[in-house]
């Protein structure tokens, strides 16, 4: 791999250190230190997403309609040819602008909330719709049409996990790959699940959904708020299927899979021995 080829494709010349990411199980990650400051550049995988040129028409969109967002932020993706990917060595890459991370960010699970529920609200600003870019993502089955009985249907991220904030003097949202068409609940739950790890903390929940509430801006119906404690069920029983599955983490030990499956069971009992305290939360942060 030629990295000072690969910068060049964006109009960035010079790089002088080059450093692979080991974090992240899907994409090929670096992060590349230039005379004009750092980036992160990543070739996208096939194996996991059938259609890159999907993906990075999706993050176009979302690029510019956080132009004029103030409070949270989103990678900035340099440009080859007009377009926010370049074609190299039979592989689609990207290099977007390194975002800084701050230690000791205060009120980080307020915060975390405000971005995704910021990043949903934004995204669902105009007419354009997210298409979906791993096949049965987040897909509950015959839940899927009586949720559309219900409520609608958003733009949403998909991956709303901790290590997808970056705390810097604007919150960015990042790991933009998984942006997909589906419900409020799925980035809530996913968020609450991430937070919750460790055990369940009433207060880390409250501080999270009430940023979560505060970035929305009044956007949810009241059918959408009544959903967002089951989606926090939903994805933890999402995702223990997948680390069940001997082919759901191919990067991972099968001993490593069982040790995580194991935990997302004893998780989602605290998250049901708590379901009155949680939706009580939910109400009074969106009431």
């Amino acid at each position: 791999m030629d990295v000072n080829r690969l910068t060049e494709l964006f109009g960035v010349y010079g790089a002088v250190s080059v450093g692979k990411l080991k974090n992240g199980h899907i994409n090929e990650t670096y992060i590349v230190e230039c005379k004009t400051g750092r980036y992160i550049l990543q070739s996208i995988n096939r194996d996991v997403f059938e259609k890159p040129e999907t993906i990075m028409r999706n993050i176009s969109f979302i690029e510019d309609v956080f132009a004029s967002e103030r409070r949270v932020t989103v990678p900035h993706f340099m440009k080859s040819g007009g377009r926010n990917y370049a074609r190299y060595d039979g592989r689609i890459w990207r290099l977007y602008e390194y975002i800084e991370s701050w230690d000791n960010y205060p009120n980080r699970e307020y915060i975390h909330g405000f971005a995704v529920g910021t990043f949903m609200r934004v995204v669902n600003s105009g007419d354009f719709k997210f298409r979906n870019t791993i096949t049965g993502f987040h897909d509950f089955g015959d839940g899927m049409e009586i949720f559309k009985s219900l409520m609608p249907m958003r733009n949403i991220h998909g991956d709303t996990k901790s290590s997808n904030i970056i705390y810097s003097e604007r919150p960015a949202v990042i790991d933009l790959d998984t942006a997909m068409y589906s419900f409020a609940m799925v980035d809530y739950g996913d968020m609450i699940r991430s937070l919750t790890t460790g055990g369940v903390n009433l207060d880390t929940i409250y501080q999270a959904t009430k940023g979560f509430a505060d970035g929305l801006e009044n956007m949810l119906t009241g059918a959408e708020i009544n959903s967002l404690y089951y989606g926090i069920i939903l994805v933890i029983r999402e995702l223990f299927r997948r680390y069940s599955n001997e082919h759901g983490f191919p990067n991972l030990t099968s001993g490593e899979c069982a040790e995580r499956a194991e935990q997302l069971v004893t998780q989602l009992g605290y998250i049901r021995r708590n379901e009155k305290a949680i939706i009580k939360i939910i109400g009074e942060c969106f009431e």
